[in-house]
């Protein structure tokens, strides 16, 4: 079984689950709440996913070819087989959650289509859609 992880983006740098401790809906169930032991006793949140500087992304469950965990929007180069025996080097592709089909995806083309995990290989997070805009 995979671990629920999560991280934020507060504007500066990522909090990721295991500092902030605990992650929780705000009281009308509505938006997500960041908090740390300490936070928590006081119910005072680091930060609530509808502010600006909170954006919540999921652990994917999966790690690169270097043993680092992969998030949602990470950027990542990979190699996929588009034809039989005939290989292409993909470079600093998101990696997304798509709704439809309940799964990470790599990639996008034509607005809505992306690579899953059983599609290709040598996975590497080379930076993330925050810290890495000038790839």
């Amino acid at each position: 079984m995979n671990n629920l992880k999560f991280r934020c983006w507060n504007g500066e740098s990522f909090l990721y689950s295991d500092d902030l401790t605990y992650i929780g809906l705000d009281s009308k169930g509505e938006n997500f709440q960041l908090f740390s032991k300490l936070s928590i006793f006081f119910n005072f949140p680091l930060a609530n996913k509808n502010e600006e500087n909170c954006i919540i992304q999921q652990y994917t469950g999966r790690t690169d070819k270097n043993s680092k965990e992969i998030f949602e929007g990470d950027l990542v180069n990979f190699r996929t087989e588009r034809y039989e025996h005939e290989w292409e080097e993909e470079i600093n592709q998101e990696v997304w959650y798509d709704e439809e089909s309940a799964s990470f995806l790599f990639g996008k083309w034509e607005g809505k289509y992306g690579y899953h995990f059983y599609e290709v290989e040598g996975i590497e997070v080379v930076g993330n859609i925050f810290e890495s805009q000038k790839l």
